[in-house]
């Protein structure tokens, strides 16, 4: 995602180099920077009239941080990986303190992570930040950075609330919503859906979302690589409700109207192979016995995990996938797991067959008795039967 950024005012600067050791390997590093390959230089601003942010890396995992003075930065807690370019002493000019963003409501609308460092100095300063970040148990996937400029014409609304991990601006509105479950009646109307429908985002267990609007400089982070999508007035897109970061909104209640669950119209029904019945009986002999068995265990278990999957399902919400009605900008991540558009469902291969009794054929001679004008026609395996 290439976000351009405008510095105004002088600006001098120099180099420090950063060298990932997975692109070094047994590489012979010089004592200048200048002999060092595989390094990413990384420029310090001393002069700036905002904080600038700046993914980099391949992919872009570090956030390189350039603050200005008396302008308080919000980094994810235990994701500060250097400070430098401070003039004079460090602890002398720069301070850092603990900030906690609505604990309570965060817990209960399912951002459980909610503490962030604000960090704030008297002169200009650069921070490297990882887009790793502590956690109760270990650390955190990888992922990489996107950076956003809010310019207060439009708002988003970031799905996973723990994808915000760095931010600043005085003007920089951030509230916490719950995620409305149902559509409304004019959005609807508009699109000839029935009521009630879902928006198909809303999960019992994060339920809320953050809605960010006003002045400021957001950075996100995400599983995998992180695209943005623009949707013209009336363009629909089906996208995975788990690739799904953010999207623009006109306000807080925008989401219930502009999406809804994806429902396919492909049914089971017509994934199922066609084929010649079978008529077995099931206890005719062992193989058909074995078979009677085997579609009993297959329908439990199939019936088990039809359940599992409808209560996983009411749980989370509803289906895999949203349609989302421009215009609008999404955010879309790829490192989470991937769903099927398509309904998956195998052929059920015993329902299909009947279970009835083998209808077995045989060979009958048949003879014809005439008497008093009366024709009679009967059949016998063996004529010395007859007698």
């Amino acid at each position: 995602m290439n976000i351009s950024l405008r510095c105004h005012g002088h600006m001098s600067r120099r180099y420090i180099s950063i060298i990932p050791t997975s692109a070094v390997g047994s590489l012979a590093i010089g004592s200048k920077a200048s002999e060092t390959e595989f390094t990413t230089k990384l420029d310090q601003v001393n002069e700036l009239n905002s904080p600038q942010f700046k993914a980099v890396g391949q992919p872009p995992s570090v956030l390189a941080v350039h603050g200005t003075p008396s302008v308080p930065l919000y980094i994810k807690k235990g994701s500060i990986m250097s400070i430098y370019g401070v003039q004079g002493a460090l602890l002398d000019n720069i301070s850092s303190r603990l900030s906690l963003f609505a604990p309570i409501r965060s817990f209960f609308m399912g951002n459980h992570n909610s503490a962030y460092q604000r960090v704030v100095s008297t002169s200009p300063f650069s921070l490297l930040i990882s887009s790793t970040s502590k956690k109760l148990f270990g650390r955190s996937a990888q992922k990489t950075f996107a950076v956003m400029n809010l310019e207060g014409t439009q708002d988003w609304a970031i799905i996973n609330n723990n994808a915000i991990h760095a931010y600043f601006g005085t003007s920089l509105i951030r509230r916490l919503h719950l995620i409305p479950r149902k559509i409304s009646k004019r959005f609807a109307k508009a699109s000839g859906l029935p009521l009630p429908t879902n928006t198909g985002l809303f999960k019992w267990y994060r339920p809320g979302y953050t809605l960010l609007s006003g002045r400021g400089t957001v950075a996100l982070v995400g599983g995998g690589n992180i695209y943005n999508v623009h949707l013209e007035d009336g363009e629909q897109a089906v996208v995975s409700k788990n690739n799904l970061l953010g999207l623009t909104v006109n306000g807080p209640h925008d989401i219930q109207n502009s999406v809804f669950q994806y429902r396919s119209n492909l049914k089971s029904n017509d994934l199922t192979i066609a084929g010649e019945k079978k008529k077995i009986n099931p206890f005719e002999s062992f193989s058909h016995f074995m078979s009677y068995l085997q579609m009993i265990t297959v329908s439990g278990f199939n019936f088990l995990k039809d359940s599992i999957s409808r209560s996983v399902r009411y749980i989370e919400g509803t289906g895999d996938f949203v349609v989302v009605t421009g215009p609008r900008d999404l955010l879309l991540q790829s490192g989470v797991p991937q769903s099927n558009l398509l309904n998956r469902a195998a052929p059920d291969q015993f329902t299909q067959s009947s279970i009835t009794p083998k209808e077995t054929t045989a060979d009958f001679l048949n003879y014809v008795t005439i008497d008093k004008g009366k024709t009679k026609i009967e059949s016998t395996p063996d004529f010395r039967k007859r007698q």
